[in-house]
């Protein structure tokens, strides 16, 4: 089950990542409005964009690798250490959900603090 786990959480990441490319290169446009790379709420869902595929690429490549750890660290009989390192791979598996709690928490930010404009 574990197996599972770490190449379905490796492998969602790892496409995220190229999506979150495609996302990165039109970020840019963020900054369209006039007066609106003044408004640091921008800046925030501008930063969780670019970290999403970083996070994302990092993800993919640790949590398989975190559950192997968990894997072999269980067959030698170190319950405590493999549930240790199942928890840190669940957690780096959770890790690029980051990324879209800043793009969400600055848009609401920009919905709130400049009534939806770009240019605040």
């Amino acid at each position: 089950m574990s197996w599972v786990f770490g190449g379905v959480a490796g492998l969602g990441w790892l496409t995220m990542a190229f999506g979150g490319v495609g996302m990165a290169m039109f970020s840019v446009m963020l900054f369209d409005a006039p007066g609106s790379e003044d408004n640091p709420y921008l800046y925030v869902v501008l930063y969780s964009i670019l970290s999403l595929p970083l996070l994302a690429l990092f993800s993919a490549a640790c949590t398989p690798t975190a559950v192997l750890i968990s894997r072999l660290l269980f067959r030698r009989g170190r319950a405590t250490g493999g549930w240790l390192a199942m928890a840190v791979a669940v957690l780096v598996a959770c890790l690029p959900l980051l990324s879209f709690v800043g793009i969400a928490t600055g848009f609401v930010l920009i919905d709130v603090m400049c009534d939806g404009s770009f240019s605040c």
